[in-house]
């Protein structure tokens, strides 16, 4: 399986979410059948260290820096930058992901999710957060997944009520790197290593200072636990740590350390007596979508754990792994540190229980099971309603992209001599703007061909023929408008437009684009691949298109001389509407002949 990971993050970050991703790619490369890429946007960063070296992972996948507009630099609106940047991001995933269509996308960014819907094929989404609401956009974006990793119940159970089919959700808990923190140094060995106190109680808590982290109840009840308890808070961003210092200044027990590299974090956790996870219960973050790294490493760490009682740690721990507290209380937190501290033994028992739950919660075991749930989400190309599965549409390739550029390319380029017959650059204004209307023209019509064929190719999922039947009338159009020109083309040096000699045109144009027409419908509108059957295929195509072209031929003697073209209108133009209204029988019963009678062994 070949994975692209896509994040909107600097790297090397100090926030939790980089150590999770970088782990989390690690992991995945493990597995021998998986090749994993992480794609970052080349983001201003002050932290200049090599990612791998920083995070302390294995070389056994790959980084690529996509262009951004990164003005987060500035001091100033910072929100409107940050949607600038994702939003410039977002677009340049969505073009990197379109030419690497062999590649299974996978990101933890909503916008880029979203840019991701618009592609066809299989994309997977991993959820730590929802909004309070779930719109109808979000819902949109859920439906389009292939499949949802969340992080816990709670959001499985959000998203199922949103109507998100249960089958498509995977919880999958966060981890840690047991072995990271499975040291040899003993809890006296730890605290000189850090320059702690060797005699007193030492409370800790690691990670962000955000308010539903639930780190100011600890500093509150550090307040009442004396000095001879420290409570120490490692971690947070520099504004945060910043606001938390000032907020506690007066509280002698209470040691706010910053931010410290997550290589020390094992040191701390051993060098401790008690480990705190004070989660808040008042936001549905906190109190049910949660599952914070913090906790699986306090878990493999072996130090005793109290915790908030909230749904979302309940998911992991029991009573027979942590000390339990009511959340968002700085007296009962307080009061539950003080009884816990005196039951050194009863403490041990939970720690070593916690220690061996542990191992179920490794990146690895989480990569192995995020694995199998997308090797069994994952959709094909075409899936066939004869076997009992369901038509997910086309694929747009870059086969589809490229041709499509040429096949538009084609038509701009041939147009331009039926354009000058009819009259078109003649007007006042074109001929004045007559550069700049060439230049729109030949860009804007091989845009429109792949556009319209990347909207074939999603609604061909509703309705499967749209996307061959837009091949088809593209090609259809390039050979319309290579028959056309040639036709044009004889008119404009012979002079002549009315007559049989027009009828000898319209054959020389037929004989020329019949073989042009062919190889394009065999090999890409109907890729009838199966060259066995060439010229056989070659003779009813052949024959289908010379029928076609015989009632085309007689209408357009009758239009154009039995009818002839009525007052007000020069012969050019109506030889050319002519032309342009028999376009419809052409299209029909050319299409429905190729599919029924010449290419009826598609490849699949």
């Amino acid at each position: 399986m070949k994975l692209l990971y896509f994040a909107n993050m600097r790297l090397p970050t100090e926030k939790a979410h980089g150590i999770q991703i970088m782990k989390m790619l690690e992991a995945f490369s493990e597995h021998s059948e998986t090749r994993a890429r992480l794609i970052v946007p080349r983001r201003i960063n002050k932290i200049k260290k090599d990612p791998f070296e920083y995070y302390g992972v294995a070389r056994n996948f790959t980084v690529t820096r996509l262009p951004t507009i990164d003005l987060l630099f500035l001091p100033f609106w910072k929100t409107l930058w940050f949607f600038v940047e994702s939003i410039g991001f977002a677009k340049m995933v969505f073009w990197y992901a379109l030419f690497h269509r062999g590649m299974i996308p996978y990101t933890r960014d909503f916008i880029i999710v979203a840019y991701l819907s618009f592609l066809p094929g299989p994309f997977f989404y991993e959820i730590h957060m929802l909004p309070e609401r779930i719109r109808w956009w979000h819902s949109i974006v859920f439906r389009r997944c292939s499949g949802l990793v969340v992080i816990s119940r709670g959001l499985k159970q959000a998203l199922f009520s949103a109507g998100v089919p249960e089958e498509k959700i995977l919880v999958a808990p966060d981890a840690a790197d047991i072995g990271m923190f499975n040291i040899s140094l003993s809890k006296e060995e730890s605290r000189r290593t850090l320059h702690l106190s060797p005699d007193k109680t030492i409370v800790l808590y690691t990670g962000h200072l955000y308010g539903w982290k639930g780190a100011q109840v600890l500093a509150d009840a550090a307040r009442e636990l004396g000095n001879d308890v420290l409570v120490y808070i490692v971690g947070g961003t520099e504004d945060d740590i910043r606001a938390f210092r000032s907020r506690n200044a007066g509280v002698e027990n209470l040691v706010v350390t910053g931010h410290r590299p997550h290589g020390e974090m094992p040191i701390w956790l051993k060098a401790a007596d008690l480990l705190v996870l004070p989660t808040s219960g008042k936001e549905k973050i906190g109190r049910e979508y949660t599952s914070p790294m913090k906790l699986f490493e306090y878990m493999a760490s072996g130090t005793p754990i109290i915790a908030s009682d909230v749904p979302s740690i309940r998911e992991v721990l029991t009573d027979d792994d942590a000390v339990f507290f009511a959340p968002d209380d700085r007296e009962i937190l307080a009061r539950a540190i003080k009884t816990n501290i005196a039951k050194p033994d009863a403490l041990r028992n939970l720690a070593a229980h916690a220690l061996q739950k542990a191992n179920q919660y490794t990146w690895k075991v989480r990569a192995t099971r995020i694995l199998s749930f997308l090797g069994t989400r994952r959709t094909t190309e075409m899936v066939y309603k004869d076997d009992g599965r369901r038509f997910v549409g086309h694929i747009f390739t870059k086969t589809d992209f490229a041709r499509g550029t040429m096949a538009g390319g084609a038509i701009a380029l041939l147009g331009i001599p039926i354009l000058k017959n009819i009259g078109f650059f003649e007007v006042s204004f074109v001929e004045t703007h007559r550069t700049s209307i060439l230049f729109l023209w030949l860009v804007a019509l091989p845009a429109f061909a792949v556009g319209w064929l990347y909207i074939a190719s999603r609604l061909s999922a509703r309705w499967p023929a749209v996307f061959e039947v837009s091949k088809y009338g593209l090609i259809g159009s390039l050979n319309t408008v290579l028959s056309a020109g040639i036709f044009n083309f004889l008119i404009l040096v012979t002079g002549i437009a009315k007559g049989f000699v027009v009828d000898i045109f319209f054959v020389i144009a037929f004989a020329i684009t019949i073989t042009h027409s062919f190889f394009w419908n065999k090999f890409w509108t109907f890729k009838a691949h199966d060259t066995n059957n060439g010229k056989m295929e070659y003779v009813k195509f052949l024959t289908v298109t010379t029928v076609t072209s015989i009632i085309n031929v007689f209408l357009l003697h009758i239009i154009v001389n039995t009818l002839g073209a009525p007052a007000g209108i020069v012969p050019k133009v109506w030889a050319n509407i002519a032309f342009a209204t028999l376009i419809p029988v052409s299209f029909l019963g050319n299409f429905f002949g190729y599919k029924i009678f010449v290419f009826t062994h598609r490849s699949r």
